[in-house]
């Protein structure tokens, strides 16, 4: 079990570690940044995702193997490897993520026993031939995933894994947070955005998302009229480019609309297919899991009530309140799930 000791060693290491480290302005720079303002908050929730991906595989921490997945800076996984988990994997889509992870693996001296660049497949192929972890974690990675079936058929494709811990931060029934999130999928499709419109916001500029569809149309398929461009454009919105291209070949062949998705502000990059903070509902979640033989459970997070100013200490009340009140008014939910034998 990870202890408060763990915790606070930890901090400290990173701490002393990155204390003189030159600041790095790229996305994984910025994006540690934030982690390390936050640090505290953030080593509690990898605590709790930890020994509940523990619990769930009933192993011990120095038998463990575990993939840290849509890793981002890593953090979950060198928590995990410092804490003594045998075998520590460190994965994300992003190969400029996975070279900071790298760097900041030497920069801890804290050092995983592999780097995995690609998605969900690319994970099930590399240990293929291989033992594969006890558990699979992530934080803030699963709201984002384009494919929920592929990727729950493959989780659960993985021969030896056990457990599945995630979190998202995309909490359908909390109504404020609905609605914070529901701004930035209207920004995303309709509006666009820069870096530094808000902390965590990307590398780069990116035009609105239904723009960006347009244009794969009309560069595909220059003849279809400018009105039809533009209503499979909107009709369109949750496709990623050759679902896009596709969803119009077969219009164009039986006159029939794509079917948007059925929440009315969910939308993804077209380029990529991430989602913008995707709200599932949690009977989606639960069907998902069901289809693989698991019962999901769904547990509300805690607020950030680690500093010492009010705000925090009216954070920690109301963290008082969430295990009676539960998901409606917590910040954040995690999702576990064990694999039936």
């Amino acid at each position: 079990m990870i202890t408060i000791q763990h915790q606070n060693s930890f901090i400290k290491k990173i701490k002393l570690s990155l204390s003189n480290a030159p600041a790095e302005n790229d996305y994984p720079g910025i994006y540690l940044s934030y982690l390390m303002s936050h640090l505290e908050y953030f080593v509690q929730v990898y605590s709790v995702v930890l020994n509940r991906g523990l619990q769930l595989a009933d192993v011990a921490i120095n038998q463990a193997r575990l993939v840290d997945l849509g890793a981002g800076n890593g953090m979950l996984g060198f928590f995990a490897k410092f804490c003594g988990f045998k075998e520590v994997y460190i994965n994300d889509i992003d190969k400029t993520f996975i070279e900071a992870s790298k760097k900041l693996s030497s920069t801890l001296s804290i050092f995983p026993n592999g780097f995995i660049e690609g998605d969900i497949i690319n994970v099930y192929n590399f240990f293929k031939d291989a033992i594969t972890p006890d558990i699979v974690a992530g934080t803030d990675m699963i709201e984002h995933v384009y494919d929920l079936d592929t990727f729950t058929d493959t989780l659960f494709s993985l021969k030896d894994t056990k457990a599945f811990v995630f979190t998202t931060a995309s909490n359908p029934v909390n109504y404020f947070k609905v609605r914070q999130l529901r701004k930035i999928q209207y920004n995303d499709e309709y509006v666009g955005g820069y870096p530094g419109e808000y902390l965590l916001y990307g590398a780069e500029a990116m035009r609105p998302f239904l723009e960006i569809r347009k244009e794969i149309i009309q560069q595909k398929f220059p003849t279809l009229a400018a009105a039809t461009t533009n209503e499979l454009a909107l009709k369109t919105r949750g496709l990623i480019k050759a679902d896009i291209e596709t969803a119009v070949q077969q219009f164009i062949e039986s006159g029939v609309m794509p079917s948007l998705p059925k929440d009315p502000y969910n939308t993804c990059n077209p380029m990529n297919g991430s989602w913008s903070e995707r709200i599932i509902s949690l009977q989606e979640y639960r069907k998902l899991f069901s289809n693989q033989g698991a019962s999901l459970e769904i547990s509300p997070g805690l607020y950030n009530g680690t500093g010492k100013n009010l705000k925090s200490k009216l954070l920690r009340i109301i963290n008082l309140l969430i295990p009676v009140v539960g998901l409606s008014i917590a910040p954040y939910m995690m999702l576990s799930a064990a694999k039936k034998e």
